[in-house]
């Protein structure tokens, strides 16, 4: 099953954030997060692939300009889980750059007890 959300006519300055929180579908092979002007210039994609083609538990960071994709650059560091929470931050910085954060829960249990 695919969803879409889909915002348009954002403004966004410098400093500004955008903040993703849902939940992936169990079934789910990879989802997408397409930060940009429009379909033609998207200034982040972001696109965490579970199963999807070769790709096995890899994120798939690119741009677009006028079009024409980037270079892809594919991260090993994979926090997600199908059926699982996700939390995707990103904001706007001078000069066209977009930082990304995801936010992942981090379970930790002591050995030393108290």
């Amino acid at each position: 099953m695919e969803t879409k959300l889909i915002a348009t006519h954002l403004q966004l300055l410098h400093g500004d954030t955008v903040l993703v929180n849902g939940r992936c579908w169990e079934d789910a092979k990879s989802f997408v997060v397409n930060l940009g002007q429009d379909c033609e210039n998207v200034v982040l994609h972001f696109n965490p692939r579970f199963n999807y083609r070769t790709d096995v538990n890899v994120i798939v960071c690119n741009f677009k300009k006028l079009g024409k994709w980037g270079k892809e650059e594919r991260l090993n560091f994979f926090p997600f889980e199908q059926g699982g929470k996700v939390k995707v931050r990103t904001w706007q910085k001078w000069g066209g750059w977009v930082s990304l954060q995801v936010l992942v829960p981090l379970w930790w249990r002591s050995a030393g007890g108290l």
